[in-house]
């Protein structure tokens, strides 16, 4: 990955990973498979 996408992935990372913690669902490992799911989806 690119500097600037690498970003991008952790930003999201800790975007989904936020949400979860809040709603007390999701392991870390399942948001992490999600983000990197929306980051090839749009490439």
């Amino acid at each position: 990955m690119k500097d600037e996408e690498t970003v991008k992935y952790y930003e999201l990372l800790n975007q989904i990973e936020k949400l979860c913690r809040d709603r007390g669902e999701l392991s870390l490992s399942e948001v992490e498979e999600m983000a990197l799911a929306k980051i090839y989806a749009h490439r």
